[in-house]
């Protein structure tokens, strides 16, 4: 099974089940698939093939998720690049991730997209193609993204067929522990076995309206949210900004089950004045990660939203969060706790030497498994710091 091949199974079996909702705006599972093969379609026609970078430098909104979707089905590679980045910044990304084509927006949050981009143009030489939504003039050299998914070629049956499940599907740049930015390569293999996983380990069913108010450069969301809604045939809700009031009243309208958040969001949705107007009792899941969570905000949480949250650690590296305390730990457990491991993975704790340590020891925290990424994109020498003989892969992390 491929990344696509999940998204056209949930676009025959149920195409009006909603898949996306972003403020007004819902796409369902049929919309979702239709829509992504116009721009694979789109991508092809671009000159876009099996292994080139597509960049994705935007806001969270549907057409990020059709642009993922896209590049996924015809075995190119989906590059988020921040919209918090400065020129020098995208620079980086862009050539050292050799993007071929880069869909972008007039801006946002104050963020001039296009001037960042222009101040640093003639520096991206492997950039061919610039495609821009929000129906941008097609001045120096820019597609408008109408233009662009218009009238491309029907989208070819056999253009997946190369595709295999150890294709990277995905680049997410993290600084890990150097603080260089470096790219974390994702497979098709590695997102499926990870959301079977954290499904099993958080608790996640079908039917569950899904949250997801962080950015989709993030594997949070890029990866945790929107591959357990694949995976489903879940709804993703969708938010571009975080805004406490704004999030509690998605919660409301939508009845979300499952939201991820680090434990400042939580803190300013549950100091909000106008908590109690909204009704929460939709909440099921309330998945904590970043930091463990704080005696007083278990409380909090428990309080307004009538559940104990679960502590989650992970890092893009892995695909994710990896382990998770379940509700049967207890609240005495959850305060010193980000729980077990789920089963896809091997974790152990290292010596400096690499030697596994017993139980109750400390030392650095070490994963092996399905879920584990390929390697660096381009860092040969980083992924031999990173993996040992035995394919662990050292995280850094005590």
């Amino acid at each position: 099974m491929l990344i696509g091949e999940l998204l056209a199974r949930h676009a025959r079996e149920n195409p009006g089940a909603d898949a996306i909702v972003f403020k007004d705006t819902r796409v369902s599972y049929g919309e979702y698939h239709r829509a992504s093969d116009r721009v694979a379609a789109g991508l092809l026609d671009a000159g876009v093939g099996r292994g080139d970078r597509v960049g994705i430098y935007c806001s969270s909104r549907p057409e990020f998720l059709f642009i993922y979707m896209a590049a996924a089905k015809i075995g190119a590679v989906a590059v988020p690049v921040s919209w918090r980045f400065t020129p020098p910044e995208i620079r980086f990304v862009v050539n050292d991730a050799g993007i071929k084509i880069l869909f972008t927006m007039p801006g946002f949050s104050g963020i001039d997209f296009l001037a960042n981009l222009a101040a640093v143009r003639d520096e991206l030489p492997s950039l061919q193609t610039v495609v821009v939504l929000d129906g941008a003039a097609a001045e120096g050299g820019l597609i408008p993204w109408e233009e662009f998914i218009g009238e491309p070629d029907p989208f070819p049956e056999d253009a997946g067929r190369a595709v295999t499940a150890d294709d990277t599907v995905i680049l997410l740049y993290t600084s890990g522990t150097t603080g260089v930015p470096k790219a974390a390569m994702l497979s098709h293999a590695n997102l499926l076995s990870y959301a079977q996983g954290m499904l099993r380990s958080s608790g996640a069913r079908q039917g569950d309206s899904v949250l997801l108010n962080v950015p989709l450069n993030h594997v949070g969301g890029a990866v945790m949210a929107v591959m357990s809604c694949l995976s489903l045939g879940n709804k993703l809700v969708l938010m571009d900004a975080f805004v406490p009031d704004e999030t509690l009243a998605v919660i409301e309208r939508e009845r979300v089950a499952v939201i991820g958040q680090v434990p400042a969001q939580y803190a300013l949705e549950l100091m909000s004045p106008s908590i109690d107007r909204y009704d929460l009792s939709s909440v099921r899941i309330a998945i904590v990660s970043g930091q463990s969570c704080p005696s007083d905000l278990i409380a909090r949480i428990r309080e307004r939203m009538h559940v104990l949250p679960r502590n989650a650690y992970g890092l893009t590296e892995v695909s994710g969060a990896i382990t998770f305390t379940l509700p049967e730990h207890g609240e005495e457990k959850l305060r010193t706790s980000v729980g077990l491991p789920m089963d896809e993975v091997e974790l152990a704790i290292m010596d400096p030497g690499g030697n596994i340590l017993p139980r109750g020891q400390r030392g650095e925290i070490a994963v092996k498994g399905a879920p584990v990424m390929k390697g660096y994109w381009n860092r040969p020498d980083e992924d031999a710091r990173a993996f040992d003989a035995r394919g662990f892969f050292h995280t850094g992390d005590m």
